[in-house]
């Protein structure tokens, strides 16, 4: 298959940051519409870290609050594990959306081309 990227007449940017999770069976309300930007950042991540980091026992303005969750994960604490757990669905959920290509997801990324979602899927 031909990668839909170096054509440089028909370039697209291939950016998995703007997907859109539209569609899929059981998809959650509270993601549907949502970027993979929005899921899966570092800061998203940052972000949830910090809403929970009294309880992780961590500073939610500690600088290297993502380096001490991954030591707190590293350890076995459940909360960091239900936030890497839901980390993780989202990263699913985003593989799902490209490698299923329904025509909500396809329509919500209207500038990719049957090539583009034949390349991800």
């Amino acid at each position: 298959m031909n990668n839909p990227f170096l054509n440089p007449q028909n370039y697209v940017s291939p950016s998995l940051n703007r997907v859109v999770l539209a569609a899929l069976p059981g998809l959650p309300t509270a993601v549907q519409g949502k970027t993979a930007y929005d899921l899966l950042r570092a800061d998203a991540l940052r972000q949830r870290v910090a809403a929970k980091a009294a309880a992780l026992g961590l500073h939610s303005n500690d600088p290297n609050l993502l380096a001490a969750f991954d030591r707190r994960l590293a350890a076995g604490a459940p909360i960091a594990q239900e936030i890497a757990a839901e980390y993780g669905r989202f990263l699913a959920y985003l593989l799902l959306v490209l490698k299923q290509g329904h025509s909500a997801n396809r329509a919500a990324r209207s500038e990719w081309g049957a090539a583009h979602w034949a390349w991800w899927g």
